[in-house]
């Protein structure tokens, strides 16, 4: 079996392993004519967090080594939080140096969606919003909850 079809097969799995067996509040469907190597995710805002019943878009593209390389994941929606940036970008170790192989895209999701319960200002991509978070969390709270509010919602597309 060559690569592409290799990649093909684990994709395949690994998509009826999230069908089967689905993750409370995290969905991923690939984009159709994309052979697997694309896909259109949702995370909703954990309960008790400031992100809360929010509807967070993600794109998700699997680099032609995966699963030797970690996935490229953005948000699409808009999301205050030290480890997200304006473009999307997110900085979590799973997606860095702590990728391994037998990674899996719904670990990759629930990796992602930990973040809205636990942000980790100590590796930040926005330092101004890692600051408001260490020093004034009340405002952060108003800002994160505020965004959700404006952004998060039902009326977005892919």
């Amino acid at each position: 079996m060559n690569k592409p079809e290799s990649q093909y097969v684990r994709l395949s799995r690994e998509y009826a392993d999230m069908e089967n067996s689905p993750i409370d509040d995290i969905s991923a469907i690939p984009k159709e004519g994309t052979n697997l190597t694309q896909w259109e995710c949702v995370i909703i805002g954990p309960q008790g967090t400031f992100y809360e019943n929010g509807i967070f878009l993600l794109d998700l593209v699997l680099p032609p080594e995966y699963p030797h390389k970690s996935p490229i994941v953005k948000f699409r929606t808009p999301v205050y939080h030290p480890n997200i940036d304006l473009q999307g970008n997110i900085c979590v170790s799973i997606l860095k140096d702590a990728w391994a192989p037998t990674l899996t895209i719904s670990k990759v999701l629930l990796s992602i969606s930990s973040l809205f319960m636990d942000p980790n200002p100590g590796d930040p991509l926005r330092l101004d919003v890692a600051r408001e978070y260490q020093e004034n969390i009340a405002s952060f709270e108003y800002n994160a909850r505020n965004w959700t509010y404006h952004y998060a919602t039902e009326n977005q597309t892919f």
